[in-house]
């Protein structure tokens, strides 16, 4: 399942930024969109590179309360994503994924820590 996954993603994000070909229709327009990203330095053991940095993401349409009267909330529609590869490599299948769920000119705030990557 993960490798045809893989074979999937690769062949969109090559026909999107590689070819330049649209995303087919069918992504739905939302007012606002969220994306938070960060990376987690993840310590190597018995390999050459002694440690790699994981990055994860999640593109949400915003909180919503988890009952009416809590304190509490959760995220809403949300788009988990992660991998250990560099800057572009990592934003190129994590836009084609999100590109296919949602009209990703609603994007209004990408937050992170103020790594190069996330800039």
């Amino acid at each position: 399942m993960g490798r045809a996954f893989r074979r999937r993603l690769e062949r969109g994000r090559r026909q999107l930024f590689g070819l330049g070909r649209l995303l087919e229709s069918g992504a739905r327009t939302v007012k606002a969109l969220f994306c938070e990203a960060d990376g987690v330095i993840v310590r190597l053991q018995r390999e050459c590179k002694r440690v790699v940095e994981a990055k994860p993401a999640i593109i949400h349409r915003g909180w919503e309360r988890l009952h009416p009267k809590s304190g509490e909330y959760r995220l809403r529609f949300k788009l988990v994503y992660a991998a250990l590869q560099g800057a572009e490599t990592f934003w190129e299948p994590l836009s084609f994924l999100a590109g296919r769920r949602w009209d990703l000119s609603a994007l209004k705030v990408i937050g992170g820590d103020g790594a190069d990557w996330v800039k």
